[in-house]
């Protein structure tokens, strides 16, 4: 009777302990949660690359070096590809999602809006190369190492005032 007793108190006492380290669902833990996106493995098989995507805020792609179980993150990529030799990661850097989020609230035109950057990234050297104003890229499936990209068209401009150099604004000759 007494260990029932000591059993049924200890319960009671550590109930409260247990049920207050248990999280509530709602949306903040939603938001928390990241998905797997793109995966690929290098034509070598030494690269495995994936996308972990939040339901809100920016991406990260995670290369993992297959041989020595190293992985590297990169964040904010879209449309990565590999090169035909496996050298090189190409992909966009996006704006950040807090940029692109306050561009729309303030209801940008498309042409103001932020702009992806070109990454090219060496695998064995862990360099990462950007070119900004990139509009889109493409790469070879087979037989070279080729990248082209088409560049964003530049904005023009302003053009400088002209300076009226007409004879009505110079001193006149004296004879």
């Amino acid at each position: 009777m007494m260990k029932t007793f000591l059993l049924l108190l200890i319960s009671l006492i550590l109930s409260p302990v247990v049920q207050a380290q248990k999280k509530p669902m709602d949306h903040d833990v939603y938001d928390g949660w990241k998905s797997l996106g793109q995966t690929l493995v290098s034509e070598n098989g030494k690269w495995l690359v994936y996308t972990l995507t939040p339901q809100e805020g920016d991406n990260a792609l995670v290369l993992t070096d297959r041989m020595s179980g190293k992985t590297d993150t990169l964040h904010r990529v879209s449309r990565f590809t590999w090169n035909q030799t496996s050298t090189h990661a190409v992909f966009f850097i996006t704006p950040t999602y807090e940029a692109t989020r306050k561009a729309k609230i303030k209801k940008v035109k498309k042409e103001d809006m932020p702009k992806d950057t070109l990454g090219i990234y060496t695998l064995d050297s862990k360099t990462l190369l950007k070119i900004g104003q990139i509009k889109s890229f493409k790469m070879p499936e087979k037989g070279s190492n080729w990248l082209a990209y088409l560049k964003e068209k530049e904005k023009e401009k302003p053009k400088p005032a002209k300076t009226d150099t007409s004879k009505s604004s110079q001193k006149p000759e004296t004879p």
